[in-house]
């Protein structure tokens, strides 16, 4: 592990904070890194593409009972077995300050336009599609639709200058809290997972 070994050769704590830039997607890769930090440090670690590619989960423990304020990777059903429970998420009310980073505001979000949609009839020609289903069309061009993947397609659509990024939400992306918490997000609409109709 990159991160353990780096701390072994410093010998003592170290402290780091985000490399995030507020509102892009999040780093996931070197590449990343050196796309929005460039000029800026010195050098990087480089021990590959993130495994996780999202977030970490942001556990509230100052309510009762505790609750998920930012999905991740540890799900809730892995919570349970700490807590004794699976922790509600909670929603921003669009009051008050977040208590978590990405709770209030569009985030995580690339600079082409990001749309959710159940229907293949909605997309448009000449777009990118992110899916996890076998979609053939000679209208768009689709690419899979990951955890791991997510912020990399996004990067890649800014790079290639994509008019438009249209989500595909099947059955298995709308039961992933994490991913749809970060499509939500970074989506022009700011859609939450129930506005969206389930695909007939």
């Amino acid at each position: 592990d990159a991160t353990r070994r780096l701390i072994a050769l410093v010998g003592e704590p170290v402290v780091a904070p985000s490399a995030n830039r507020s509102g892009r997607p999040s780093q996931t890769c070197a590449e990343h890194v050196f796309d929005d930090l460039g000029g800026t440090i010195a050098a990087v670690l480089d021990a590959g593409p993130c495994a996780i590619g999202i977030e970490s989960t942001v556990l509230n423990l100052t309510a009762e009972p505790a609750t998920i304020v930012r999905p991740g990777a540890i799900e809730a059903a892995d919570l349970a077995e700490i807590l004794g429970y699976e922790p509600p998420i909670a929603y921003h009310s669009g009051t008050g300050a977040p208590i978590a980073p990405g709770m209030k505001y569009r985030h995580y979000a690339p600079r082409t336009p990001v749309f959710l949609t159940s229907s293949l009839e909605t997309i448009p020609s000449g777009v990118l599609v992110l899916t996890t289903a076998q979609v053939e069309s000679d209208r768009f061009r689709t690419r899979p639709l990951t955890r791991q993947t997510l912020y990399d397609e996004f990067r890649r659509a800014d790079r290639e200058h994509v008019p438009a990024i249209y989500v595909l939400i099947t059955p298995d992306v709308r039961a992933d809290r994490a991913l749809m918490n970060r499509l939500e997000k970074a989506s022009v609409s700011a859609l939450r997972a129930d506005d969206i109709p389930p695909m007939s």
